[in-house]
């Protein structure tokens, strides 16, 4: 059954392609136009741009193991006392224990590092203190 409509499905579409080609021959349809190519587009010279101006330098960097020249106003941590110790901002009297609790500090980051300041408070602290390590025996 399926075969009849196909074929039935065919003929009616080949039907209908004729009649609309004589149609079309009949009322001589105007042909459609070709479409013109598109135009190439201009050519325009590049425009020349004044000179890139030089940069500035960059400042050279300290290297980090390079200590600064005055240590009178900073506080070491592995030396300092209980009271100078709460001199600096964010540090109370549990903070300074916990500070000398944790000594001997090899880095001023060891603070931060092993918990004993949050985050922050190191944050604030870090232009203000430094640390001599101890020596190796």
């Amino acid at each position: 059954m399926n075969h009849e409509i196909t074929r039935a499905t065919k003929l009616a579409s080949a039907l209908l392609l004729a009649a609309g080609i004589a149609w079309a021959q009949e009322t001589k349809a105007p042909a459609v136009a070709p479409v013109p190519a598109p135009a190439a587009a201009p050519v325009v010279p590049p425009v020349k741009t004044k000179a890139k101006a030089k940069r500035a330098p960059k400042p050279k960097r300290t290297p980090r193991h390079v200590r600064p020249a005055d240590y009178s106003k900073l506080i070491e941590l592995n030396s300092a006392t209980k009271a100078q110790l709460m001199t600096l901002p964010g540090v109370d009297a549990g903070a300074a224990d916990r500070i000398i609790a944790g000594r001997p500090y090899l880095l001023k980051t060891n603070i931060e590092t092993r918990h004993i300041l949050p985050a922050g408070s190191y944050g604030a602290l870090r232009d203000l203190i430094y640390v001599v390590p101890p020596q190796a025996k």
